[in-house]
């Protein structure tokens, strides 16, 4: 019978921890990556890039 999701995880995490690396239970922690900024070419405004662009738009078509 196979290890769980589980065990395969708190076996690593135990790993990770005898190893130093990761946070104080071995986690591995990730971040998050800065929204993506774009500027208005007319106006010098900052938008934030995502994927329908929906703020792109409404400024392009309310603004100009």
């Amino acid at each position: 019978m196979g290890l769980s999701n589980a065990a395969i995880k708190k076996r690593t995490q135990k790993k990770n921890k005898a190893n130093g690396v990761g946070d104080e239970n071995g986690r591995i922690v990730q971040e998050k990556k800065p929204a993506e900024m774009s500027k208005c070419t007319i106006c010098l405004a900052q938008l934030i890039i995502t994927k329908s662009n929906a703020d792109c738009t409404n400024h392009a078509a309310n603004k100009h």
